[in-house]
């Protein structure tokens, strides 16, 4: 996570900087989703296209 703050111009220590945490945090929440979906056959799509899917919904505006 360190690398992560650096790059977002915060706090190196990641236990200061929420934002990497949260980035992190959501990373591996995407591909936790995607691959049960994958897993789980509800998708013929490959594990990559899924996890973009994913990503693609932090980003989405409501």
């Amino acid at each position: 996570m360190p690398e992560i703050s650096r790059r977002l111009g915060g706090d190196t220590d990641p236990l200061n900087d929420l934002r990497a945490r949260v980035l992190v945090a959501s990373a591996i929440s995407c591909l936790d989703a995607s691959y049960d979906a994958w897993t789980a056959g509800d998708s013929k799509a490959p594990l990559s296209v899924l996890l973009d899917q994913a990503m693609g919904t932090l980003s989405e505006e409501n």
